[in-house]
């Protein structure tokens, strides 16, 4: 059985969080990330081994636009890198953030040439690594993607160092009308994707292994 080292500890405070906080830890480096509702912005914090913040980055929403579901955090060595969705009454936006050590954070919308519905969700879900065929460290986007006549889950590669998307998105799941909470692991050059799709009569869990950005299972 696990026992509690230390006591738990308030790490921070908001007016209200409208969604679960996340946090992630690699080595020494833990971060933690939280929607406030009191200004609709992602508030990022670093902590140390005490769990005492020791950095925070506010990241508020573009004008119009609201946050969305769950924001999305993974952490390779001591880079940080976040995603989360926003959208207005037109259409939806997803966003990445990378953070290192006494830099600012670097910002990108490596989807900002698709057209995203405004009835996307915020599902969405991060990992760090490695493109097989051209080598690089990468990051490795999964969301719930609201096509104009079905739901279905797509999955982009992201060049690590200049945020640029790795070719074109790749439908993992093209006959799939509706799907939730996609998730994403990586490890050996492959990359699983995993969702549930609900019918009328249960729940179905699948998966699936795409081997780089734009091969099939």
């Amino acid at each position: 059985d696990g026992v509690a080292i230390g006591s738990d500890v308030v790490v921070a405070s908001a007016s209200a969080v409208p969604a679960g906080p996340r946090i992630v830890a690699s080595g020494p480096a833990t971060a933690l990330v939280y929607l406030d509702a009191s200004d609709g912005a992602l508030h990022v914090l670093a902590l140390d081994e005490d769990f005492a913040a020791v950095r925070e980055e506010i990241l508020a929403p573009p004008a119009g636009h609201v946050v969305v579901g769950s924001p999305t955090l993974a952490l390779e060595v001591m880079e940080l890198a976040l995603a989360w969705e926003t959208r207005d009454d037109v259409g939806a936006a997803i966003h990445l953030a990378t953070f290192l050590p006494g830099e600012p954070p670097r910002l990108s919308e490596p989807l900002a040439d698709l057209a995203l519905s405004p009835d996307e969700t915020g599902e969405l879900d991060l990992t760090s690594g490695v493109d097989p065929t051209h080598g690089g460290r990468t990051w490795v986007l999964a969301w719930r993607h609201v096509h104009v006549d079905r739901v279905g889950v797509s999955l982009a590669i992201l060049d690590a160092s200049s945020l640029i998307r790795n070719g074109e998105p790749v439908d993992v799941s093209p006959t799939t009308t509706d799907v939730r909470h996609p998730d994403i692991a990586h490890a050996a050059g492959s990359t699983m994707v995993i969702w549930s799709e609900p019918d009328a009569i249960d729940t179905a869990i699948r998966a699936a292994v795409y081997s780089c950005p734009t091969t099939g299972p």
